[in-house]
C-alpha cells in the first residue's frame, strides 16, 4: 500500500510538473463569444470586466486572503451580479472555484520556483497564497491536484537535489 501510495503520488506530482509547464508559457489570447444574458449588461460592459478581471490575475489580487466576490467587483469597478455573471458564463465556473483555481495556480508555480518559500510553515505557505486556514489550503490543493502540498513540496524537494547531483 505504501510503495503503491508513492507510486502514485509520483505519477502525479509528473502530471503536474506538465501543467505547471502549460502554466508558465505565454498565454495565447482568447477570443471571447457572445452568451445571453438575463441582465442588462451590455457587449462593452462585459469585455471591460474581462480587460478588467485579466489585470485583476496579473496583479494578483486575488492572492489577498480576504479575496471576496465583493473585494473583486470592488477593485474592477463594478458590481457583484455583474462580475458573477460574467466569471460563470466566461469562465465557466462559480467565483470561488475560479478563485480557488488561481490561487492553486499561483501556488504550484511559486513552489516549483522558490526554494525558500518551501521552508515556511504550511500555515504560512497557506497565507500566502490567500487562505486563512491550512486545512482549506491543503484541502482544496489536494482536489485540484491529487496531491496533498506536503508531498508536493517532498517531491519537489527530491526533483531539486537530484538534479543536483546530476550537474
Amino acid at each position: 500500500l505504501y510503495r503503491r501510495n508513492k507510486k502514485r503520488t509520483k505519477e502525479r506530482f509528473n502530471e503536474l510538473m506538465i501543467r505547471i509547464k502549460e502554466l508558465e508559457s505565454p498565454k495565447k489570447k482568447t477570443k471571447t463569444t457572445t452568451h445571453q444574458t438575463d441582465l442588462a449588461i451590455n457587449d462593452e460592459g462585459v469585455e471591460q470586466i474581462l480587460k478588467d478581471l485579466s489585470t485583476f490575475e496579473a496583479k494578483q489580487y486575488f492572492l489577498h486572503v480576504d479575496c471576496t466576490l465583493a473585494y473583486a467587483a470592488k477593485k474592477l469597478k463594478t458590481n457583484t451580479a455583474y462580475l458573477s455573471h460574467v466569471i460563470n458564463a466566461y469562465k465557466g465556473k462559480k467565483f470561488t472555484a475560479y478563485l480557488n483555481e488561481l490561487r492553486i495556480n499561483a501556488a504550484l508555480i511559486t513552489l516549483k520556483n522558490n526554494k525558500k518559500i518551501r521552508l515556511y510553515s504550511m500555515k504560512a505557505i497557506a497565507n500566502e497564497f490567500g487562505y486563512k486556514r491550512r486545512e482549506t489550503f491543503s484541502k482544496v490543493f489536494k482536489n485540484t491536484t491529487g496531491i496533498d502540498p506536503t508531498s508536493y513540496i517532498k517531491e519537489l524537494q527530491l526533483k531539486d537535489k537530484n538534479s543536483g547531483d546530476n550537474s
